[in-house]
């Protein structure tokens, strides 16, 4: 698989030189800039683990495509007996569509939702862990329409279209006068406020740890969400008519820097931003996890153990649920400020 990932690498160099050199004068400029988050572990089968929830039948692959390329879309269903199931679309991460993100699905669907993971780039048997697989596609995404303007702070991502053509053409029709979550992770983070912007029945967009624009060298660029000034104020007009957005970053990740919660939490205010950022104290210290992680929901996600304290990204996890079942399964929407009573922890306790 590797000399594969190569070999198609060498073969786009080839195809586009002018394109690739100034993709490549770019990303060294910008190299003191990006930052490598530490991992959390490591998983040898990811890609055969994959490979079997597809064969076994536990998640399935639609009918449907979205884009230019046709790709497809996988869906994790609700359990048998839920007759209406709430629609969630769980964006996935930089740089493959990982197992982790099929597990989240898999987490959320057990609730009684129907989750829609589109294929956002590049193959389903990638590996999500390989160094080459990340190499190929951040060379990939600076020349891909869809995908380029990631490296800039506000300029409309080509992807919003394709994903609001598969909202409004393939999901809710088969949810209909239901409401929508979205989930958007790492590079797809600010993606989940875009489609808040453009479609209204995305009700419960949730932000977790947003990484566009890519390159984050200046103040400006770090506070930036990737998002135009237009699609900031149709998200500025909804807040103030009820929509909430939740978000989640690692106190200690700098890929997606402290400054870009601190812009969400000044444009919205707290009521309509609710920010839970995992503290260090508990995460590092407690559970063990480096410093400086980057995933919350999926790779670097703790499931709780009987007789231990609750990670800290479990209660992540579980707040994510009390967010969604407060948007999506109410006749209707319910406002959501503080985590309800039965999941509150110490995990809201600022540290110093």
């Amino acid at each position: 698989m590797r000399s594969r990932v190569f070999l198609d690498s060498v073969a786009v160099l080839a195809r586009k030189p002018r394109a690739v050199f100034l993709a490549t004068i770019a990303m060294v400029f910008s190299g003191c800039c990006i930052h490598v988050p530490a991992k959390c572990s490591t998983r040898p089968h990811a890609v055969a683990n994959k490979l079997n929830l597809i064969a076994t039948h536990q998640i399935q692959t639609a009918s449907f495509t979205f884009g230019a390329n046709h790709r497809p879309v996988y869906i994790a269903e609700a359990p048998i007996g839920v007759a209406h199931p709430a629609p969630v679309l769980l964006l996935h991460e930089m740089p493959a569509l990982s197992l982790g993100t099929l597990e989240l699905a898999q987490r959320i669907a057990v609730h009684g939702y129907r989750v829609y993971i589109p294929l956002l780039f590049g193959r389903f048997e990638d590996d999500s862990e390989s160094s080459l697989v990340f190499f190929r596609r951040s060379l990939g995404l600076l020349l891909d329409p869809s995908w380029k303007s990631a490296y800039r702070n506000d300029e409309h991502l080509g992807v919003l279209d394709q994903l609001q053509t598969l909202c409004s053409e393939e999901i809710l029709p088969k949810h209909p006068k239901k409401r929508l979550g979205v989930i958007g992770m790492c590079i797809s983070g600010s993606v989940a406020l875009g489609l808040a912007a453009h479609i209204r029945e995305v009700v419960a967009p949730v932000v977790s740890q947003p990484t566009i624009p890519l390159v984050a060298c200046t103040k400006k660029s770090r506070e930036a969400l990737g998002l135009t000034a237009a699609e900031m104020k149709t998200l500025k007009l909804r807040s103030q008519h009820r929509l909430q957005i939740l978000g989640f970053r690692f106190e200690g990740d700098r890929v997606c820097p402290k400054e870009r919660f601190d812009h969400l939490n000044a444009t919205f205010g707290h009521k309509a931003f609710v920010d839970r950022t995992l503290l260090g104290a508990r995460y590092h210290c407690i559970d063990h996890l480096p410093y400086r992680v980057h995933p919350v929901l999926t790779n670097c996600y703790l499931n709780s153990e009987p007789g231990k304290p609750e990670s800290a990204t479990h209660y992540a996890f579980r707040e994510l649920l009390a967010f969604l079942d407060a948007k999506l399964k109410h006749s209707i929407m319910q406002p959501y400020f503080d985590p309800p009573a039965k999941i509150a922890t110490t995990l809201t306790t600022k540290s110093h």
